[in-house]
């Protein structure tokens, strides 16, 4: 049933941020479809410097075997004002349920030393 998969969803992108936020790879992990799951390990990507998400709308439109969730989040960083910020996410079923199925804006490029 659609309606319990977009709460899936929503719990899915809430735990997604609270990791973010903490800055926890392994929590992330959870989340994020067995696909991509060793991108999230690799150095090339790292969280954004001390900032925190917090979920403040959320839209799921499905398509197939994939849904869009599309995204309001309050992004905090560390002694700036809150910003407003929409992100578009991809998911897709994983063996247990929804995964985001790509890196998550939490995560930037490392830079190249």
């Amino acid at each position: 049933d659609r309606e319990r998969e977009r709460t899936q969803i929503r719990q899915s992108l809430g735990s997604i941020l609270d990791a973010c936020g903490d800055r926890d790879r392994d929590r992330l992990r959870l989340e994020i479809h067995e696909r991509i799951r060793e991108q999230v390990d690799g150095s090339m990507f790292r969280f954004r410097e001390q900032a925190r998400f917090e979920l403040m709308d959320l839209t799921v439109m499905f398509d197939g075997d994939s849904a869009s969730a599309e995204a309001q989040v309050r992004v905090r960083e560390a002694n700036r004002t809150a910003v407003a910020e929409r992100f578009t996410w991809r998911f897709e079923p994983d063996t247990d349920g929804w995964r985001l199925a790509e890196l998550p804006p939490c995560l930037e490029e490392a830079d190249a030393e």
